[in-house]
């Protein structure tokens, strides 16, 4: 627990300062992350089957691409067909090039352009977002943290019946209910007082209450990613927390959620 609360507070002080200010800093912190976050996935992968050298980097460029398009678009999210047509052909050439199924087969180049696409967007959407103010990144932020936290005290305190035991053992259907309304009352009362104020008070609890449970099945999902890997953690970068995907589970489907509601 000491390292943990330890690993917490290191992280702290060197992510909040660089979000509340935003700017250049920011998008190097972004990327930094991105690489990181990028490189968990391929190592996650990698615990089934090795992926070749020259595959990986094609991947860190497609990665960057996504990133690179939307940080020159500035406040304009974008991806279009051309970026998907552009990350298809990259992954799959070298299928023809390696001809070795063992090696490099379609069904890892569609794991691969999936992957990095997702992650891609992510991250993308984790700049994009800032870049609009830092109220809508904190109100986002709310959500998942006081979902997580209060699933895991209801959970601990009254959890008596296992949600999915085979992907996550520890979480509760309890412990889930528990974080949902205790996250929809603290992001909902942010979300009138300070992103929109002029918002629909039933509105923005719907929006909010959609937004919780997307941040559960956020969690969900990555758990499910490590299960089928057999793995505890995407990395340990951060010890008593594991890896950048395992903090950024939740947040990830909950930025790729909001988008959709926008």
């Amino acid at each position: 627990m000491k390292t943990r609360i330890i690993s917490a507070l290191i992280a702290c002080l060197i992510v909040i300062p660089i979000v509340y200010f935003g700017g250049l800093p920011y998008r190097i912190g972004v990327g930094l992350v991105a690489v990181i976050g990028y490189t968990e996935f391929l190592m996650t992968y990698e615990k089934q089957k090795r992926i070749p050298d020259l595959v990986k980097i094609i991947g860190y460029i497609v990665l960057f691409s996504i990133f690179a398009i939307n940080i020159l678009n500035k406040n304009n999210f974008d991806f279009n067909y051309k970026t998907l047509i552009f990350t298809l052909i990259m992954f799959l050439i070298p299928v023809i090039l390696y001809h070795d199924d063992k090696t490099y087969n379609t069904k890892d180049a569609l794991y691969l352009v999936g992957g990095t696409i997702f992650l891609g967007l992510a991250f993308s959407i984790l700049y994009t977002i800032r870049e609009w103010g830092l109220t809508t990144i904190i109100y986002l932020v709310t959500i998942t943290i006081s979902a997580d936290t209060f699933a895991y005290f209801t959970g601990v305190l009254f959890g008596k019946h296992k949600m999915i035991p085979s992907i996550s053992p520890n979480k509760t259907w309890e412990g889930a209910l528990g974080g949902t309304i205790f996250s929809v009352i603290l992001a909902t009362l942010y979300y009138v007082t300070y992103l929109n104020p002029d918002k629909n008070l039933f509105m923005a609890i719907l929006i909010t209450l959609f937004l919780t449970i997307i941040s559960q099945f956020g969690d969900l999902i990555f758990s499910a990613m490590k299960r089928n890997a057999g793995i505890k953690d995407f990395s340990n970068i951060m010890p008593g927390h594991g890896g950048i995907l395992d903090r950024l589970d939740s947040l990830i489907l909950v930025m790729l959620a909001y988008m959709l509601i926008l």
